[in-house]
């Protein structure tokens, strides 16, 4: 959070650290429960830039982390029903198809010595991947309401406020 609200602050006017970068929030947006977003927040992390790039500060990269791990769970809940096993196995499924994409998926994640900004912004793969070779395919491209995507981030800022609030207070 950017911060404990003041006595007299109502708790909705509190905002999360990562609106203060509205392009990345708006980006994140749109990659939302998708192999993209992974791809996108691996960007983020990632000095693409040739060192030029400074860093986000603390409160934004806990943020970050948070909905890396946060988008996963989201992708790996279908995937979960749909092959009948447990979160936690899909959520492995998940994460390894991720490594191996951006490890071999030709977007520059798996050379060391790229460091362009093209990579930053890598694209998803859009060949499907099949799930016995712990390749997830991609969902098919549906339309997405604006009001189901507030609706995540408000539940997701709230969360956030939730969790990281009494760490902050000493509470």
């Amino acid at each position: 959070m950017s911060g404990a609200p003041n006595s007299g602050q109502d708790a909705t006017q509190v905002q999360a650290a990562l609106e203060a970068f509205p392009n990345v929030l708006k980006k994140i947006q749109g990659l939302w429960a998708t192999r993209g977003c992974d791809t996108y927040f691996q960007g983020l992390f990632m000095d693409t830039r040739g060192g030029t790039r400074r860093g986000f500060p603390m409160e934004v990269g806990e943020e970050l982390l948070f909905l890396v791990r946060f988008n996963k769970n989201v992708r790996a809940l279908p995937l979960a029903a749909e092959l009948n096993v447990s979160l936690e196995e899909a959520y492995r499924l998940i994460d390894k198809g991720d490594q191996e994409s951006l490890a071999s998926g030709g977007n520059g994640w798996g050379d060391p010595r790229s460091a362009t900004e093209t990579f930053a912004h890598a694209r998803p793969q859009s060949t499907p991947r099949d799930f016995l070779n712990y390749k997830v395919v991609p969902p098919p491209k549906k339309k997405k309401s604006g009001a189901l995507t507030w609706i995540i981030m408000i539940v997701l800022l709230a969360l956030v406020y939730k969790l990281l609030y009494p760490v902050f207070t000493g509470g």
